[in-house]
């Protein structure tokens, strides 16, 4: 809003007056986006509360996880993969 009022007003000071009227303006136009979010929220299904989350715990397959990413993660990072697969559908070494 300052910006758009100190475009057009081609040097002018700000006078008391003019600075009520953007302060209103900008409080009206935040009290509208409040409302209009707080509508979609409620459009939503928030009821003012958040739900508790549920205690994590570690469970087996996140154990299964974790060891097939490491195990992916030491596999790229020992062996030519690229190269082994090339081979495999090349038919052999070159």
């Amino acid at each position: 809003i300052h910006r758009a009022r100190t475009l057009r007003a081609f040097g002018k000071k700000l006078a008391p007056g003019e600075f009520a009227t953007l302060a209103g303006h900008l409080l009206l136009r935040a009290w509208d986006r409040a409302r209009r979010i707080h509508t979609a929220m409620l459009c939503r299904g928030f009821t003012g509360h958040f739900p508790e989350p549920r205690p994590l715990a570690w469970k087996a397959r996140d154990l299964l996880f974790t060891v097939l990413c490491a195990a992916a993660f030491a596999a790229l990072r020992f062996w030519n993969l690229p190269r082994i697969l090339g081979d495999l559908l090349t038919g052999g070494a070159a």
